[in-house]
């Protein structure tokens, strides 16, 4: 990471007092490539077998591996900037010049690949994310237990 990603994410979690950095998530590129080129592979497979080995279907074999082989270089390149980071009393997601906070309060849920905030715009969280299964149970859980929080601080009583 940059020095200025570094000091803009430190002055971001400050500014919104979001506690300390508990976990860091970056895009998995292996499940991206997965994603795109496993279904680009079974279609060059797919041509090969029902025309079977001809100059066309060597050609464009050939074609869908060099795609493939393209798409692994080419898509970690666009999506190395996208991290969310999770705090204490909150998250922070950056890519490129974007950031958004959201503190556990704001979080209504997660749907799919979003995170759902209170009365804001949802933040995009991809499917991707090293850590996905963890990252949205961390984010449920942490719903929770500030939902728990605040019902036990609306129901004692006034000193």
């Amino acid at each position: 990471m940059e020095p200025e990603s570094f000091t803009q994410r430190e002055e971001l979690a400050q500014a919104h007092q979001l506690g300390e950095l508990q976990k860091d998530y970056t895009m998995q590129f292996h499940k991206i490539v997965e994603f795109l080129g496993l279904p680009m592979l079974l279609a060059c497979v797919l041509v090969i077998v029902q025309s079977g080995v001809s100059e066309r279907s060597i050609l464009l074999g050939g074609i869908g591996v060099l795609l493939l082989g393209c798409t692994k270089m080419i898509i970690p390149f666009f999506f190395r900037h996208i991290h969310l980071y999770v705090y204490s009393n909150g998250l922070l997601y950056i890519n490129r010049n974007t950031s958004r906070v959201a503190r556990w309060e704001q979080i209504e849920g997660v749907e799919g690949g979003y995170i759902d905030l209170k009365n804001e715009k949802s933040i995009v969280m991809p499917l991707y994310f090293s850590g996905y299964k963890e990252l949205r149970s961390t984010i449920m859980r942490e719903i929770d237990n500030h939902t728990v929080s605040i019902e036990m601080d609306e129901n004692s009583p006034a000193l």
